[in-house]
């Protein structure tokens, strides 16, 4: 039965090394999608960036409008001031002209406003630029390195899943099905050590008579209780 235990060694290990392939190209994916991510979402800071640009340009130009408009006025006041007959007529057009002059003053200091948002958003764009073109070329370097690796250990994985055929064929059929039974239960951990006289798998102490029937080797034993595999480590 040692040499029954020996080949069910060797499948086990076969098969924590499977699992533990299958784990790491399980997060290969992820980790692309996060490259990928990256780079979008700086692209998308960058639409952002331009969209808020041309979104200036738009009120730097209707202030620019309202400020001729104005002016157009202010010459039209002062035209007619200059027709009135009455103080009355006068004095309310030149309520008008002062008006009129304090919404130019205040959009001249917008006017000052947006030159200074204009060159932080031209400076914001010139930076997301470099920053995007740099990260994005490093992105696909580290995708196509991801994409290297996942190849090799799915490769690796290919090579692991025929070691485990021909393992499995050296085992007999009965003592295979009743290790894989376990297996699904127990991945990577069906044969466990008795370790100072526990199961070390539950760590539940192992019977003594169950101990003598290990050492005899007639059969392969079980935990009374998880059902794993025992067998003393040589």
């Amino acid at each position: 039965m040692q040499a029954e235990i020996e080949k069910l060694l060797q499948l086990q290990e076969v098969d924590a090394e499977i699992l533990k392939t299958r784990k790491e190209l399980e997060r290969y994916p992820t980790l692309r999608k996060a490259r990928a991510d990256e780079a979008a979402a700086l692209r998308k800071k960058l639409d952002e960036a331009r969209h808020n640009r041309v979104q200036l340009e738009k009120r730097i130009h209707g202030s620019e409008v309202n400020v001729a408009k104005w002016r157009e006025d202010l010459g039209r006041f002062a035209a007619q001031q200059a027709r009135v007959k009455t103080q009355k007529e006068y004095d309310a057009l030149s309520h008008e002209v002062a008006e009129t002059q304090q919404k130019i003053s205040a959009e001249d200091d917008k006017g000052l406003e947006f030159v200074t948002e204009e060159e932080q958003l031209d400076a914001e764009i010139a930076q997301l630029q470099t920053h995007l073109a740099e990260r994005s070329a490093e992105c696909e370097k580290e995708i196509a390195r991801l994409e290297e690796r996942e190849t090799e250990k799915s490769a690796f994985l290919n090579s692991l899943l025929e070691q485990r055929g021909n393992a499995a064929d050296r085992i007999e059929a009965n003592l295979l099905k009743r290790y894989e039974r376990l297996a699904n239960i127990f991945p990577g951990g069906t044969l466990v050590p008795v370790l100072e006289g526990n199961c070390g798998g539950c760590n539940m102490r192992v019977l003594p008579r169950t101990l003598q029937d290990i050492q005899r080797g007639e059969s392969l034993t079980e935990c009374a209780s998880c059902h794993r595999f025992l067998y003393i480590p040589g």
